[in-house]
């Protein structure tokens, strides 16, 4: 049986996880939208993780009890911390600077960073994995559109933010050794004590509705980092790396429903593209499942 055919399980496992991740990823963008305007993206964060951590301590803790601390790695859990917190602070610099869509077409190379730290890892994807993860990613970059904004300095942020999520998988995949709990604990408690230091410059008050929605984003926001981490436990990160793009195309069909902003039927035509071709490579890695189909590897 080759490699891939070993994977066949777990790659199943994380692309699922990852698919999830990523459905969680635009509904917490999507669901974002109700939040009133005079909350700085600090404030927010720091209350997203604050529901995370108080999720975790309240409703996991009494049964979790220990587990939820225990780690043999202290140093590595804060590292993956901070660099959940550096890719957040470095989409909240970037736009500053440049449109939301040019700032996430930076971060899109994150699938193609994910495979060469893989392949530096020893966990190789073939060449057609790489070659339909490249078309992959030119796809989203015509939906997304950033014309010349992504190549001016600010676009080094987009790709710090890309930087930080591939160390963070990378390390997790590592890692995978440790306590889910602990993992996600402790990813949460990094990013919430170093903000909570800056929380009294930032603070205003939040009104019942907008505490509702924090709430509905932090217990989501748990839950996809629990994607994250499960797909990169499971696999190796080329396995699920390009079923990220699920989210730019979510976000498509978001900001049209949501938004009413419609993006144009070659823009939809493309993102059916996306979709067919994050299909075929989930079907690729999933040998022993498409064999027992009748159905051989392509």
């Amino acid at each position: 049986m080759n490699n891939h055919a070993k994977l066949s399980s777990p790659a199943l496992g994380a692309i699922l996880y990852m698919a999830l991740a990523m459905v969680i990823w635009a509904a917490i963008e999507t669901i974002a939208l109700l939040f009133t305007k005079h909350y700085s993206s600090f404030q927010v964060v720091w209350m997203r993780y604050s529901v995370h951590l108080l999720f975790m301590l309240i409703v996991l803790g009494p049964r979790a009890r220990a587990r939820l601390f225990r780690t043999q790695r202290l140093g590595m859990q804060f590292l993956r911390g901070m660099l959940m917190m550096g890719m957040h602070l470095s989409f909240i610099f970037a736009v500053r600077h440049m449109p939301v869509s040019a700032t996430m077409a930076g971060f899109w190379v994150t699938p193609l960073l994910l495979l060469g730290f893989s392949a530096l890892r020893g966990e190789r994807p073939d060449w057609l994995h790489w070659l339909i993860t490249a078309a992959v990613t030119a796809g989203v970059w015509v939906i997304l559109r950033p014309v010349s904004a992504v190549m001016q300095p600010a676009g080094l942020l987009a790709i710090s933010m890309a930087l930080c999520f591939v160390i963070y998988m990378q390390m997790t995949r590592a890692m995978k050794g440790e306590d889910l709990l602990a993992s996600l604990f402790y990813t949460a408690f990094s990013v919430w004590i170093v903000l909570s230091a800056f929380m009294p410059f930032y603070w205003v008050t939040p009104t019942f509705p907008d505490l509702l929605v924090a709430a509905a984003i932090g217990l989501l926001g748990y839950v996809g980092i629990l994607g994250f981490d499960r797909a990169a436990e499971l696999a190796p990160t080329w396995v699920s790396a390009p079923i990220g793009f699920l989210q730019p195309v979510m976000m498509l069909f978001s900001d049209w429903i949501f938004r009413h902003h419609f993006a144009g039927r070659f823009s939809l035509g493309v993102a059916g593209l996306i979709v067919a071709a994050l299909g075929l490579l989930a079907w690729r890695s999933l040998p022993v499942l498409r064999s027992k189909l009748g159905y051989h590897h392509v």
